[in-house]
């Protein structure tokens, strides 16, 4: 009985060595960024803009306080926004 209890505690060691070893070995994951995982959409990225706030500005990620982004701004310079304000993207809830 003893000898099993040696053994198992001379395991159980050895992992708590080897273990931690091998996590320092690991190097850090870098977070991802945008586009980098997928969405769920099986569809190609067709707009990749920076958004912008009523005023022009750009907003910007992380920014305290958060500027909500203005459809209008972001997408009326190359959009007719009276025709796309109508839309699926601007309408959905």
């Amino acid at each position: 009985m003893r000898d099993g209890l040696v053994l198992g505690l001379a395991v159980l060691l050895a992992f708590a060595v080897v273990c931690p070893a091998a996590e320092k070995e690991a190097a850090p994951a870098a977070e991802p960024l945008l586009g980098d995982e997928a969405d769920g959409s099986l569809a190609q990225p067709v707009h990749r803009i920076p958004l912008l706030t009523d005023e022009g500005d750009a907003v910007v990620p992380g920014e305290e306080p958060m500027l909500a982004f203005s459809m209008k701004q972001t997408c009326g310079a190359c959009h007719t926004y009276s025709a796309i304000s109508g839309g699926w993207h601007f309408n959905a809830g």
